[in-house]
C-alpha cells in the first residue's frame, strides 16, 4: 500500500501546462507538461503529495506502479467523488490498458498506434488518450504538493456523464475545511531529501510533543541503521515516510543522532 503525505518535496519546476486536446495529444512532446485529473475516494492520499512509481497502489486490485488518469476533468468525475487537477510531464505518462499494463511492453501496440499519431513522442499514449470510452494514461511518476493545480468535489446529486461539480478547492483550501492527515502540510515524506531537523520537526507536530522528546525517542538507536529504518517506516507511522524516503533518510539521521 501506498501512503501518499507531505511536502518538503524539491517542488517541481515546470511550465504552463498545457490542456489536452485532441490537436496537443496528437503531437505530444516529451518536454510537454500537460494537465491531467484522477478521480479518487480517497483525498487524503493524494493531498500532500504522492509518488507513484511505487506498485500496490491500494485503490486499484493490481500490482502495477502507476496512477490512472483522464485528460478531462468531465471524464475523471465519473471515477470518484473528488477529483485532482494536476500538472505531470508527459514524459511521467503511459498509455495504458485497463489492468496496468502499458504501451511499450506490447511492440504491436505501438505499430499500430505510430501510423495514427507520426506526430506524438509515444504513440500508444496518445492513442489511450483519444479513446471514446474510458479515455486515459497512467502516471508513473512523482507529484509534488505544488503540482496540484485544483481539487473538485463532485457532490451527492452528480448526474453520470453531465461533467458537473458542487466545489472546487485550491490544495490550501482542502486541507483547511477537511483537515484528513495529521501530517504537517509542509512536509513531505515522499521526498529524498529530507533533513533530520525537519524529519524531527515534523515527528513533534504530528505527534505532539517537543522536538526535543523526539529526538531524545532516537538517540538509543543510534548507529542501529536497521532498526532506525524500522522506526522510520513502521514505528512513526503516522508520518507515512515512504521506502525512498526512509532509506535515504536514514544515514542522515544516524549521523546527526552520533553527533550530539
Amino acid at each position: 500500500m501506498i501512503r501518499y503525505r507531505g511536502r518538503q518535496y524539491v517542488e517541481a519546476k515546470y511550465q504552463a501546462p498545457i490542456a489536452l486536446t485532441p490537436d496537443t495529444i496528437a503531437r505530444l512532446k516529451a518536454s510537454d507538461w500537460v494537465t491531467v485529473y484522477h478521480g479518487t475516494r480517497h483525498p487524503e492520499d493524494l493531498i500532500h503529495g504522492f509518488d507513484a512509481t511505487i506498485s500496490g497502489h491500494k485503490i486499484y486490485p493490481i500490482d502495477t506502479p502507476g496512477l490512472f488518469v483522464a485528460p478531462t476533468l468531465k471524464d475523471a468525475l465519473e471515477w470518484g467523488p473528488y477529483v485532482f487537477e494536476l500538472a505531470v510531464a508527459a514524459k511521467n505518462l503511459h498509455g495504458t490498458y485497463y489492468n496496468g499494463k502499458i504501451g511499450r511492453q506490447d511492440p504491436e501496440w505501438y505499430d499500430y498506434a505510430q501510423p495514427r499519431y507520426p506526430e506524438s513522442f509515444r504513440p500508444e499514449l496518445s492513442d489511450t488518450l483519444m479513446n471514446k470510452v474510458e479515455p486515459q494514461a497512467l502516471l508513473v511518476g512523482t507529484v509534488g504538493p505544488n503540482q496540484i493545480l485544483m481539487i473538485y468535489e463532485r457532490g451527492d446529486e452528480h448526474i453520470i456523464g453531465s461533467g458537473r461539480y458542487t466545489r472546487k478547492y485550491t490544495r490550501e483550501e482542502f486541507i483547511q475545511e477537511h483537515r484528513h492527515s495529521p501530517v504537517p502540510s509542509w512536509f513531505n515524506p515522499n521526498s529524498t531529501r529530507i533533513t533530520p531537523e525537519d524529519f524531527f520537526k515534523a515527528a513533534a507536530e504530528t505527534l505532539d510533543m517537543t522536538v526535543a522528546k523526539a529526538v531524545e525517542t532516537f538517540m538509543s538507536y543510534a548507529g542501529d541503521e536497521d532498526f532506525l529504518f524500522y522506526l522510520l517506516r513502521e514505528g512513526i507511522g503516522e508520518l507515512g515516510l515512504s521506502d525512498k524516503a526512509a532509506r535515504a533518510l536514514v544515514p542522515r539521521l544516524n549521523a546527526y543522532l552520533e553527533s550530539r
